[in-house]
């Protein structure tokens, strides 16, 4: 293994480790990012929304593809955080509406913290199958 991915997966090994997830008074939830989300397409929340869904799942993408390079074992520990696709890579406007229909059919995450949501979101829509 090259040193370059014994990098690249301690740092997807430390960013999978478990933390607190439950939102404090003024942090972002779920219910706050799909009121953004939903606001007019075009509008500063909504941009904020994109980029927000954006970034959470591109890191779970490459961590989908570490998992498929480096086997099962990396995957059991990175699955969490993980998403995986067969062809082309989801458009963000199909992983926003992916956020937006996970969270609408699950109200009873919305006092979770935001990215507790699109994880669980691109999980269900794009798993991994490893």
């Amino acid at each position: 293994m090259t040193r370059r991915k014994q990098i690249a997966l301690t740092l997807a090994l430390v960013l999978a480790t478990p933390t607190a997830a439950n939102a404090k008074p003024g942090d972002p939830t779920v219910q706050s990012l799909l009121q953004e989300c939903s606001a007019e397409e075009g509008s500063t929340d909504w941009f904020k929304c994109v980029g927000y869904i954006a970034g959470v799942s591109d890191i779970m993408g490459i961590n989908g593809k570490l998992s498929a390079t480096f086997g099962k074992d990396t995957y059991i520990k990175m699955s969490v955080i993980s998403m995986c696709w067969d062809g082309e890579v989801p458009s963000y406007g199909a992983r926003l509406q992916a956020f937006k229909n996970w969270a609408q059919n699950h109200p009873e995450e919305w006092s979770e913290l935001s990215f507790v949501g699109v994880t669980h979101a691109m999980r269900e829509t794009w798993p991994c199958k490893y």
